[in-house]
């Protein structure tokens, strides 16, 4: 199914991702490939977007069967007890599947060339006095831990200390794998 625009379905997309992932996977077990170490980083980290899709996909697949599934025993149910379960599971399972088809859409987002890129980020005291400098200082520290948490490197650039020992400008490098937040 298309849309009107010739933009792909969400459906269609991920059938396209699968087959590239079912290509990659069989590329890499051939031993031309395995023998060849440049060759195999090059073609293991051609398509990323294709090794996180599948799983997603076959979570989505099966809560799309699964819904069938119970809603047609909802159909079939001769008593009220058994109609109300299978409506209670039908609805559980209505809910994963939206769930499924969101991180899939996640997934197919293009991927920014930016990502990769290191960030330089420059924190000044503004007007203020020590008390800026003390805000900067904060800002600073805490940039700092949490690209510390993310496993960034940080590198300081530029820093000018302030009569307090708060810092009045600090220019530092955060390089990292992944500047987008889980």
């Amino acid at each position: 199914m298309r849309y009107c625009n010739g933009v792909l379905s969400l459906t269609e997309k991920l059938n396209q991702l699968g087959a590239r992932y079912d290509e990659l996977t069989q590329e890499l077990s051939s031993a031309e490939i395995v023998s060849d170490s440049s060759r195999f980083q090059k073609v293991a980290s051609s398509n990323p977007s294709s090794a996180k899709s599948s799983p997603s996909t076959a979570n989505s697949n099966k809560s799309k069967k699964d819904l069938a599934g119970a809603h047609q025993m909802f159909l079939e149910a001769e008593d009220a007890e058994m109609k109300q379960m299978a409506h209670d599971e039908e609805k559980e399972l209505s809910a994963r599947k939206e769930v499924a088809e969101r991180e899939l859409k996640l997934l197919l987002l293009p991927k920014d060339p930016l990502d990769e890129k290191s960030v330089i980020v420059e924190i000044r005291a503004g007007t203020g006095g020590d008390e800026a400098a003390l805000f900067a200082a904060e800002l600073f520290r805490m940039y700092s831990r949490y690209a510390e948490t993310q496993g960034w490197k940080v590198e300081i650039l530029e820093s000018s200390p302030s009569s307090i020992g708060a810092s009045r400008k600090s220019s530092p490098r955060f390089k990292g794998k992944k500047f987008i937040p889980n």
